[in-house]
């Protein structure tokens, strides 16, 4: 059973990583792995260094802890859009 379900994990953490990287891959978007996967891909965009290997276990903690509270990740995605518009609305120093 752990075999399984350690095969399984890898199996989604490989996809997933084609999946960020825009490569393809067979996370299937009628699925809770791609609800995670946009998760992944928000925080992705806030820090790209997630991607590396070493970083596996702290990117799938924090999906897997955000996925148990906001599924399809709405309440994430609106706090980075959030974000995001604020910095635009400051103008750089010149």
């Amino acid at each position: 059973m752990e075999k399984m379900r350690k095969a399984n994990d890898d199996r989604f953490y490989a996809e997933l990583i084609k999946y960020l990287r825009g490569e393809p891959n067979d996370i299937d978007p009628h699925t809770h792995e791609y609800e995670k996967a946009l998760i992944a891909k928000t925080l992705e965009y806030g820090d790209p260094e997630l991607l590396v290997p070493e970083m596996r276990e702290k990117l799938i903690g924090a999906v897997e802890k955000i996925h148990a509270f906001d599924p399809l990740g709405e309440k994430l995605t609106k706090r980075v859009d959030a974000l995001l518009a604020d910095a635009r609305m400051v103008e750089p120093e010149r």
